[in-house]
């Protein structure tokens, strides 16, 4: 290591984010557009949650499954809102290095959670189409539960070793050139060998977005096929 490269404290550093370069007025204008934003979505998705939760003709397994996307909205908005339109309003670009991995973390969740849940969803129209016949003796809500359960442990652990991997290298910059945290953004905060942790996210981007696409290109394909027959 270079003697002139600086090395800070894993998780105490604190860190800065690239800002939007908006002068006032049009910061407050962009801080008044986030937060009505911000809480559009989280009533709208609130709303969502309240009716299926409250109404017991909707506990079925389509509605199971559409109950997890307004509830994994609402951890990528949280996510990312709350600290852009602070940062706007207070012009303040520091954020603590633990607080820039939990933004990171959820964001990640987030879209690991959206392509799953859309994976579940295209096998789910498949087997309704394709096996009528045997749709509710296959999609029971126990059946359901599992694999909605099942897939967000897998987007949890997969995610949560990608970041686990973050404690390993040391910090040698603090400044990120986006305005908000991610992943790509953290490793390059760091010094020192960091292929784990590239190969590992190339990894789990893949499996991801493969696995999506597989999934949902098989079930369209079949439900084509059952359609034009």
């Amino acid at each position: 290591m270079s003697p002139n490269i600086s090395v800070y404290p894993v998780f105490s550093a604190a860190l800065t984010l690239e800002t939007l370069k908006l002068s006032p007025p049009n910061n407050y204008i962009a801080f008044i557009f986030g937060t009505l934003t911000y809480l559009t979505i989280v009533i709208c998705n609130l709303v969502v949650l309240s009716v299926i939760a409250m109404s017991k003709e909707l506990h079925k397994p389509m509605y199971i499954l559409l109950f997890n996307m307004p509830l994994n909205d609402l951890v990528g908005a949280t996510a990312f809102f709350p600290q852009m339109v602070f940062s706007l309003l207070s012009q303040n670009i520091f954020i603590s290095h633990i607080a820039c991995i939990l933004q990171a973390f959820l964001i990640h969740l987030y879209g690991a959670g959206a392509l799953l849940i859309l994976t579940v969803m295209a096998y789910d129209r498949y087997v309704a189409i394709c096996k009528p016949l045997r749709y509710n003796s296959i999609f029971t809500n126990s059946y359901l539960i599992k694999l909605v359960v099942l897939m967000w442990t897998v987007a949890f652990s997969l995610i949560l070793i990608l970041f686990t991997l973050l404690t390993r290298p040391k910090i040698c910059r603090t400044e990120i050139m986006d305005p908000y945290c991610s992943n790509p953004a953290l490793v390059k905060l760091t010094c020192g060998d960091t292929r784990m942790n590239n190969y590992y996210g190339l990894f789990i981007t893949a499996f991801f977005q493969g696995l999506s696409l597989s999934v949902v290109i098989y079930t369209y394909v079949q439900i084509l096929i059952a359609c034009f027959s």
